[in-house]
């Protein structure tokens, strides 16, 4: 009679712990969709890409967006190569882009340095930026693809494998030929590859 009660309770047991161990995985998978949603990098200028952009000129009401949520943060694992960051611009008339060269747009370095900025920590400069970003850093440059009044382009870049945790922030500036248009920011948040 004994022996029965403890093969009961111990397939008791053994479901329960998978319930859990199901439960736990569920859990961490939701909670990793919902804080790689904002900062997932972005690999093609698809039509959802772009109308989320377009969402963004609507929500925030300015001339220029980058795509990575209200903080502006990417997180990027050290060793990640081609991490993209989807930007727009749109012309402040509201007339359509004609031409590639009416609107340009320039990455680059804030001058300030704060004490946990990859600028301190990875002796990052214009020049080593250079080799990261895939575009030509603190140099005006085209956009990518043109729709109506709307630019849209993909910032890329690579972190090294031998850099250290860090947080960079980089400016982000429009012009329409020598005009600014607007100005706005993006965080780059180095983080240790992990399975967040």
């Amino acid at each position: 009679m004994n022996k029965r009660g403890a093969i009961e309770m111990s397939m008791t047991t053994v479901v329960v712990i998978v319930l859990a161990m199901t439960l736990l995985i569920l859990g961490l998978t939701l909670v990793r969709t919902i804080f790689k949603g904002a900062t997932e990098s972005v690999n093609l200028l698809n039509d959802k890409v772009k109308g989320e952009i377009t969402n963004l000129f609507a929500e925030e009401g300015g001339n220029i967006v980058v795509k990575l949520g209200a903080e502006k943060t990417a997180k990027v694992p050290i060793g990640t190569t081609n991490f993209g960051i989807g930007i727009g611009a749109r012309n402040p008339e509201g007339e359509a882009i004609t031409s590639r060269d009416i609107l340009n747009y320039k990455i680059y370095l804030p001058t300030e340095t704060v004490a946990k900025d990859c600028k301190t920590i990875n002796q990052l400069s214009d020049s080593t930026a250079r080799n990261i970003f895939l575009i030509q850093f603190n140099t005006l440059t085209q956009f990518d693809e043109i729709s109506g009044p709307s630019a849209f382009s993909i910032v890329r870049f690579s972190i090294p494998s031998t850099w250290k945790v860090c947080s960079q922030k980089f400016l982000f500036d429009v012009y329409r030929g020598s005009e600014l248009v607007g100005a706005s920011f993006f965080i780059v948040e180095v983080v240790k590859s992990g399975i967040f």
